[in-house]
């Protein structure tokens, strides 16, 4: 066994030689010798590199016949070793088909050792490293080992593959000089590779004294320095080496010197060391140029960092993103927005850098914004596009902002609305938008008409008020307006008092008419006085400005006065607005006019309408005028006048809407002169003219009264039915009519009432009032004590559905069944009023009635129930409490309760001025007697005694049952002296006090005379 596996070749030569030597034929020993030797001068040669000379050796031991086997392959072998080392063509394939052809032998790690040294040397490391990895290291030589190491080690280093690298240099003898200073170099590399920048410093720094290295190294320190942001002593390391290096390095290192200023953000030494790089084209990626154009940002040179920012735009990444924001920034400093945009639109939409990407869609939203109409439109998109896709944006409340301005701006109120709903407004322009978009829209909606809505709006407006913002007041002014459109006053009045009061609102327009529509709210709910007081002060800010609202006012501060009957001061303002005569002149004349009849003075009244009539023939009042001194001359009791001036009105004013009331009017006349036929025809003429008009149905109402002063009812019922411009009265309206004239009688307790709701229930049983009817009968029939007939008609309301009448129909009800001895039905009714009303004081009168009814029936345990029941109703008076405790006690005693029966006596036991109490007294005492507590049964006689009654059976009861306590106790004295008491002083003959008193005396007369016959026998 061979122990040393690092012999030499020709040692293992020598030694395979010697092991045939032995087996050959000893003739041959002389010839084999010489192959030997000749070998071994082979080998030598090889050895020292001189692989032609040694290759022709090996050669012709090969080819010779005379070479013995084994020697020949060796020479083979070793020729074709020679011939790789000398580069001959096809020698790598040739050795290759050798090793296939002989299989495996001991020169095969040989031969993939030198195959992988070949390609090494030639740079072809990936071939060699496929090499290497069949050589088996353990058999190489102590130096074949380092050189084995390395050289894999370097091919990892060529493939990138660092660990390998590092493993296989860690392998190779550090103490070696020829391999020293490389291995630190390519460690230092590899570190500095895998960016482990700490390690690579401290293995450059062993090199950096190394003359093969120390020029390059400090580039490396530099970088280092520069790469960890140690950007000081990257300068440091990166000036002085300027002076040394050639063009290209000075190019490099200039670079890093401008890289170093970027970073520690030296614009301008920066600029300085780049720009004349750029100018060069030496600066060749878009990282140099986008840091150039980065300082000229910087220092707000915009053209130049334009230019700069341009070149790196195209980059498909990070920095081509970023690169076409800030250019943007450039443009728009530049007044070049259109290009800005556009770079705004192309950063959003790469997806490098989120914050840069985010900004970019908020700055090409703004820019959309602000280029105009044309992409007013696309910019509120692009802003919702960015609102959805960055909700957490610390944008997003300016996104909000400006495009609700834009919105605003445009008029687009109802849009700027809709987004101003997304969101809570928390910022003073939002708050502001809010307010001005609300209020926009509100005075537009205020405009169309559409008040509702656009009191919804100013309302929103308000919402979030903003100081010294003038719609502040403005607001309150048009709600309050908005209400006053709607008629709503009541809801306008608070809303004009709150705009009066707020700041600012008197250097407004609005304040004066504010006062002045205020005055209108007031006067239109009839609150005159307010009114007045609104009026005046609007009159007062006009400071005698003679306006037509000023005459305006004046006529409301009359009809103010008018309304308060206040009527000299209505004529005096009334007066006041006839001086301007500027507005409505002829009103206030008419008006004027019209307090002097109020006032009785008929005839000042008749002379300024017959003024107005003089002075305006023309005016709209004219008819108004006529109609009015017809109505004066009827206060004069001058019907013929009066008629004059009606019947002038229905021969000129034949479309004034005083023609039906001049109609009217003749109708009453003559219906006053008992004309009925006359007055139907002023009548009819109004039914015929406009028979929906309010005037026809109160014509039809004249009508139907002089049909009724005819006896004629039937004949109107006729004429509503006779003609096309009457209404047709139905079956159900006839019906309605019936009734309505029956219900009529019965309000004003006409005593034909009970007639005419009879005959309303024989012709409709089941109308649709007979439940009316039948309670308005059932009341008229209780009024005339027609008890029987009332209770039918009550029944017949109270077993419908629940009504208004259901109630008050039970009382009446329950009370007469109560009264006619119908103990069970009036107990049922009595029940469901109880369960029915809401009032206490009827619940508590139906359980009192149901008591009662209870009480007939002899059910003592429901009459207890319902008398409990009734003691425990609020409000409950005495009387009520006082019977509800007798029958509760008396039922008691009938289900065999002393004890509670008792405690219901001592309840009403101090009303003794009521037969129940003063019953109830004697009652007390009695139970006490009964349960054998005469002492407290007498203390209840004597202090019934010393209260009094008037209801004296109940005293005379309880002196009877003193005399019986003082009997039992033996004192028969005063026994006999109660009882003769009794017999002298007690009033009522009738009653059986007075007998029960004797007998009873003479029960104790007799027991004292056995006593005494006792005594004497003794």
């Amino acid at each position: 066994m061979i122990r040393n596996k690092n012999l030499s070749i020709y040692t293992i030569l020598i030694l395979l030689f010697l092991s045939l030597s032995i087996t050959s034929n000893a003739q041959l020993s002389r010839r084999s010798s010489s192959a030997v030797r000749k070998f071994q001068t082979a080998t030598e040669l090889y050895e020292n590199g001189k692989y032609g000379s040694a290759m022709d050796l090996f050669s012709d031991l090969a080819s010779s016949r005379r070479t013995a086997t084994t020697i020949a392959n060796e020479s083979e072998f070793y020729a074709l070793l020679c011939a790789l080392q000398l580069g001959h063509n096809n020698s790598e394939k040739n050795l290759k088909e050798f090793l296939k052809k002989n299989g495996q032998r001991s020169w095969s790690n040989t031969a993939w050792f030198e195959l992988g040294n070949v390609t090494f040397a030639n740079e072809n490391y990936s071939a060699a490293l496929n090499y290497y990895k069949s050589v088996k290291a353990e058999s190489l030589k102590k130096n074949q080992k380092n050189e084995f190491h390395f050289n894999l080690g370097y091919c990892f280093f060529a493939n990138e593959e660092y660990d390998k690298a590092l493993t296989e240099f860690n392998l190779v003898n550090a103490n070696s000089t020829y391999y020293k200073d490389n291995l630190t170099y390519f460690k230092a590399h590899i570190h500095y590779a895998k960016e482990e920048y700490t390690s690579a410093l401290k293995l450059f720094d062993q090199l950096s004294t190394q003359s093969n290295y120390k020029d390059i190294v400090p580039f490396y320190i530099t970088h280092i320095f520069f790469l960890q942001e140690q950007y000081d002593k990257a300068l440091e390391y990166a000036k002085p080496l300027l002076a040394k290096v050639d063009d290209e390095q000075k190019n490099e290192l200039s670079k890093i010197i401008g890289q170093c200023y970027y970073a520690t953000n030296k614009w301008h030494e920066a600029i300085t060391i780049l720009q004349p790089l750029a100018e060069n084209n030496l600066l060749k990626s878009s990282d140099d140029y986008y840091q150039l154009a980065y300082c000229f940002f910087n220092v707000e040179n915009y053209k130049e960092a334009a230019k700069y920012f341009q070149k790196a735009t195209s980059d498909k990444s990070a920095l081509g993103q970023s690169a076409c924001y800030h250019l943007a920034f450039c443009k728009i400093q530049n007044n070049e927005k259109d290009d800005a945009q556009k770079l705004f639109l192309k950063a959003s939409q790469m997806t490098f850098d989120n914050t840069i990407q985010e900004d970019a869609s908020f700055n090409n939203a703004k820019l959309l914004l602000e280029l105009g109409k044309s992409s007013h439109t696309k910019g509120l998109q692009a802003f919702k596009e960015f609102i959805n896709k960055y909700p957490n944006s610390d944008r997003k409340t300016e996104s909000y902002e400006l495009s609700i301005a834009a919105l605003i701006n445009n008029q687009n109120y109802n849009e700027a609305i809709t987004w101003l709903n997304e969101i809570i407004p928390n910022s003073p322009k939002l708050k502001a938008s809010w307010q001005d978009a609300y209020f926009a829209y509100a005075s537009n909606l205020y405009a169309q008409g559409d008040y509702e809505k656009a009191i919804e709006n100013f309302k929103e407006s308000r919402k979030y008020e903003v100081a010294n913002s003038s719609s502040n007041a403005l607001t309150k002014f048009w709600d309050a307006e908005c209400h006053y459109q709607l008629k709503q006053y009541e809801n306008a009045i608070p809303k004009y008092q709150v705009f009066l009061h707020s700041s600012n609102a008197k250097e407004t327009e609005e304040f004066k008419i504010a006062h002045y529509n205020l005055g209108y709210c007031y006067f239109n709910l009839q609150q005159y006085s307010l009114a007045i007081e609104s009026f005046d002060q609007y009159v007062f800010l006009l400071n005698d400005n003679l306006t037509k609202t000023a005459s305006d006012a004046y006529n409301r501060l009359g009809d103010c006065y008018f309304a308060n009957a206040n009527y000299q001061l209505a004529i005096n303002y009334y007066q006041r607005a006839l001086d301007n005569n500027n507005y409505d002149p002829d009103y206030a004349l008419l008006q004027q006019s019209f307090c002097y009849g109020l006032l009785k003075q008929q005839q000042q009244k008749i002379n300024g309408l017959q003024q107005l009539l003089s002075a305006y023939p023309e005016s709209y009042l004219a008819a108004n005028a006529l109609y009015e001194i017809g109505r004066a001359y009827e206060k004069q009791n001058n019907s013929k006048r009066a008629e004059q001036n009606y019947l002038q009105i229905v021969s000129n004013y034949q479309n004034s809407e005083y023609l039906p009331k001049a109609y009217l009017q003749l109708g009453l006349i003559n219906y006053n002169a008992s004309n009925y036929n006359k007055s139907l025809q002023y009548y009819k003429e109004i039914v015929k003219q406009n028979p929906d008009s309010k005037d026809a149905k109160a014509a039809l109402i004249g009508i139907k009264n002089n049909y009724v002063e005819l006896n004629q009812v039937d004949q109107y019922v006729a004429y509503t039915q006779s003609i096309d411009s009457a209404p047709k009265l139905s079956a159900l309206e006839q019906d309605s009519l019936l009734f309505q004239s029956a219900e009529k009688l019965f309000m004003a307790k006409d005593p034909r009432a009970k007639q005419q709701l009879k005959t309303y229930l024989e012709r409709y049983a089941e109308g649709n009032f007979a439940l009316q009817a039948n309670y308005y009968l059932g009341e008229s029939q209780y009024q005339d004590q027609e008890y029987t007939h009332a209770l039918e008609h009550f029944r017949y309301v109270v077993h419908r559905e629940d009504n208004i009448f259901t109630e008050p129909a039970l009382d009446k009800a329950s009370e007469l069944a109560f009264n006619a001895n119908s103990f069970d039905e009036a107990l049922e009714l009595y029940k469901r009023l109880e369960k029915k009303t809401t009032s206490d004081w009827t619940r508590m009168k139906a359980r009192v009635g149901a008591m009662r009814c209870s009480k007939q029936k002899r059910n003592w345990q429901q009459t207890l129930s319902f008398a409990q029941q009734v003691l425990s109703s609020r409000n409950i008076n005495e009387a009520i409490k006082v019977e509800a405790g007798y029958v509760a006690a008396n039922a008691s005693l009938q289900l065999n309760k002393p004890d509670d029966a008792l405690e219901f006596f001592k309840s009403i036991s101090s009303e003794t001025q009521t037969a129940e109490g003063a019953e109830a007294k004697f009652r007390v005492a009695q139970l006490l007697y009964y349960q054998d507590k005469s002492e407290q049964a007498e203390k209840e006689v004597m202090d019934y005694i010393k209260q009094g009654t008037p209801h004296q059976i109940w005293l005379g009861e309880s002196f009877l049952l003193l005399a019986q306590i003082y009997e039992e106790k033996n004192d028969l004295f005063q026994a006999e002296y109660t009882l003769n008491s009794i017999i002298d002083n007690y009033p009522n003959e009738e009653d059986t006090i007075k007998e029960k008193a004797k007998e009873m005396l003479a029960e104790i007369k007799e027991k004292k005379k056995i006593e005494e016959n006792n005594i004497d026998q003794q």
